[in-house]
């Protein structure tokens, strides 16, 4: 240790804003809300940083941990890893001031109480309408509410669309609600729009606090799929028939069922994941359980597993070894999907495809069912292709190349 540093053990260290939040008796998630980057911490580790905080200099904060918890830290070390986490500010002085966050008041309002007994009245008028109605209840086939394909398909996609962007919505705004700088981004995967919501500074709230943000996309759907049924409820003619607009809501709440359903699928990082895994205080439990089953179907088979399951925490190991059954629960809901809503939606579309274009002779319907047939099934085509010639290239053999040293392999 050279003099500088050890003169610099005398100065006190400036810190940004930092929270702490108790996720176990030993633990404690520390972190920079402005930043959004956090670290779990021993109790003692956060004792010593809250003493540095406090006042303390580097020295005297490593003399009390060692009177306190009878053992010597090493603070240059210590020091250093608040340094990489960005936790320690390049100079003194107050913190700087963060923007305000806006449309607080709405996310107030949107989970006011006043709003869910709202909600539970809207709920409550659209479970009377289905068992009233069995028309409006969902039904694959709702999801061609015309008979033009391309409509179906530019009218739906426009509509999940907007339907993904309400209940990330419902995110960012429970998370405004709280005060939390979350934002809702638009990015794009190939050709498709995609939401994402960052839950800036969740961490750093109180684990109770955090349940709500999780859920809140699910509440949306459910208000959604609850809104589009009572409509379709109200377009019923005197005759009982439904018009385009009924027949179109019915559609995109089908969708929004299937929305919801996805949040079921527990072998990914889903809404119910992340809230189990919040009230579990659990880090990466979708990373350990992930682990225990391949490791587990590697041992059936009489190979050696190749996941080193150490480097997860004690609590996730621990809660993996009950948790598997939800995982592999969640692909057997993904399962029952596919055959109950995905297959005779696919099937339907096949058949509509064929009547129109083998069957049908040349003409509107003719061209409308080669137009969707293509929009749906020229991207797979191009995705196997592509899938296809990588995988022949990569059993492709080295080839020999000449440099200035002679013949070599690359």
């Amino acid at each position: 240790m050279t003099e500088s540093t050890a003169d610099a053990f005398d100065d006190r260290v400036p810190f940004h804003h930092l929270t702490f939040v108790a996720e176990g008796p030993d633990e404690i998630v520390v972190g920079r809300p402005d930043t959004d980057d956090y670290a779990v911490l021993p109790a003692d580790g956060t004792a010593l940083l809250r003493r540095m905080i406090d006042g303390d200099t580097p020295r005297q904060a490593a003399r009390w941990h060692e009177e306190t918890y009878g053992e010597p830290v090493d603070i240059e070390d210590f020091l250093d890893t608040l340094r990489e986490l960005g936790f320690v500010a390049e100079q003194a002085g107050s913190p700087a001031r963060t923007a305000p966050v806006t449309f607080q008041w709405l996310g107030r309002a949107v989970f006011a109480p006043a709003a869910w007994a709202a909600y539970a009245l809207l709920v409550l008028a659209a479970v009377i309408a289905l068992v009233r109605e069995p028309a409006l209840r969902p039904d694959p086939g709702q999801v061609f509410f015309t008979e033009s394909l391309v409509t179906v398909q530019l009218v739906l996609l426009v509509g999940q669309t907007a339907g993904i962007a309400w209940h990330e919505g419902f995110h960012v705004l429970s998370g405004r609600r709280l005060g939390l700088p979350c934002r809702l981004s638009v990015g794009r995967r190939m050709y498709f729009i995609v939401f994402e919501t960052t839950l800036k500074g969740l961490l750093g709230v109180a684990k109770r606090q955090r349940y709500l943000p999780f859920l809140a996309g699910m509440v949306g759907d459910v208000l959604m799929y609850c809104g589009l049924t009572l409509y379709a409820a109200a377009d019923r003619g005197s005759d009982g028939v439904l018009g385009v607009t009924g027949r179109l809501a019915l559609a995109l709440a089908f969708l929004t069922i299937l929305r919801f359903t996805w949040q079921f699928y527990l072998f990914l990082r889903t809404d119910l994941y992340f809230l189990v895994a919040s009230v579990l205080g659990c880090h990466d439990l979708h990373g350990a359980t992930d682990a225990r089953l391949r490791n587990r179907a590697r041992r059936l088979v009489r190979r050696t597993p190749v996941v080193d399951e150490s480097v997860w925490s004690d609590r996730d190991r621990q809660v993996a070894c009950w948790y598997e059954p939800f995982y592999v629960a969640g692909a057997l809901v993904l399962t029952a999907t596919v055959v109950a809503a995905l297959t005779p939606i696919g099937v339907e579309f096949v058949e509509r495809v064929w009547d129109g274009t083998v069957e049908g002779t040349w003409g509107v319907r003719f061209w409308d069912s080669a137009v969707s047939a293509a929009s749906a099934f020229v991207p797979l085509g191009i995705l196997l292709v592509l899938g296809l010639r990588d995988r022949l290239r990569d059993r492709r053999p080295p080839r020999e190349t000449e440099n200035d040293h002679g013949l070599a392999r690359i």
